[in-house]
């Protein structure tokens, strides 16, 4: 597993094992009887639904698990200065359409981590990838294979379903037997039927647990990697992750999962968010039409070099 290639954006696939089906599902809130439901006694869930906070995977050290109202604001500016001194970044704020810090359960959570409770990566010894350095920034511009697969439009999956900078949106259909997600971001469709669907990627089983849909997948192609700014995570053919949806009214599902790499972490580490209908509708997520992102990027380093070549 090379360092370099943890520095992929946006995407991953994981290996899911049973094993944690119920502690995922234990700590999930009921649904309300009153919830909308379909034909078949399922929590009606169709709809576009968005998930986009500001809030990222890991806790600032010394940071509370969660904030009052009053907090929010200078702790989402205590973010960003960070952000902006990250090497390498040359995004505008303004290239984002998140909002304001997730509520899960009424409270505005500051890390989607919430197991371990310190809200980090439990990395095992020697596993956890460098930090990003000026030096690693440099490197993975000289070589187009240390880039992130969704520079080249090739990036197939959108889950776990976690906030990014753009396209934090997902619609779901169901139609009899099945639920379809179809998120904005990279175009990968997710059907979950009851049972083991073979796919591509990756074998699915999903099922109903009471008003809990419950997603377990398997049989991950290797070596996919994702990153939000400044926290690279790592999977491998060992990993596992366990999803749970679980509505919390008509207008909010609570999301949750867990994953699980005795390779990678010490232990098992887990996610909360919350996702809120929106009026919104999905806009196509035409990446091939056009996409000079893999070329520039490389040139850019070039220019780069030049500027730092001695005189």
């Amino acid at each position: 597993m090379g360092h370099l290639r943890f520095v992929f954006r946006w995407t991953m696939r994981v290996l899911l094992l049973p094993v944690l089906f119920e502690s995922a599902i234990a700590q999930t809130p009921a649904a309300p009887a009153s919830l909308p439901r379909t034909a078949e006694g399922h929590p009606d869930l169709q709809g576009v639904w968005e998930f986009r906070w500001r809030t990222l995977l890991t806790r600032p050290p010394g940071a509370p698990v969660s904030l009052p109202p009053a907090g929010v604001g200078p702790f989402i500016e205590r973010q960003l200065e960070v952000f902006r001194a990250l090497p390498g970044n040359g995004n505008p704020e303004s290239d984002t359409d998140l909002t304001t810090l997730v509520r899960v359960h009424g409270e505005y959570r500051t890390s989607l981590i919430v197991e371990p409770a310190d809200g980090q990566i439990p990395w095992l010894p020697g596993r956890q990838p460098p930090p990003l350095t000026p030096a690693l920034m440099d490197a993975i511009v000289t070589d187009p294979e240390q880039r992130a697969p969704n520079e080249r439009c090739i990036a197939t999956e959108s889950f776990p379903m976690i906030p990014i900078p753009t396209n934090n949106y997902v619609q779901i259909v169901q139609p009899p037997g099945a639920v379809v997600m179809m998120p904005e971001a990279l175009g990968h469709v997710r059907r979950l039927a009851p049972g083991a669907v073979r796919q591509a990627s990756p074998d699915v089983l999903s099922r109903w647990e009471g008003d809990a849909l419950v997603v377990e997948s398997r049989n991950f192609t290797p070596d996919m990697r994702f990153t939000q700014p400044g926290t690279l995570v790592g999977f491998s053919p060992a990993s596992s992750v366990v999803e749970t949806f679980t509505p919390v009214s008509a207008d909010e599902i609570f999301y949750r999962f867990t994953v699980t790499d005795t390779t990678l972490y010490s232990r098992p580490w887990t996610v909360e968010t919350t996702w809120i209908r929106s009026d919104h509708s999905l806009f196509e997520y035409a990446c091939h039409e056009g996409n000079y992102a893999l070329t520039n990027i490389l040139l850019g380093g070039r220019v780069r070099e030049v500027r730092k070549a001695p005189r």
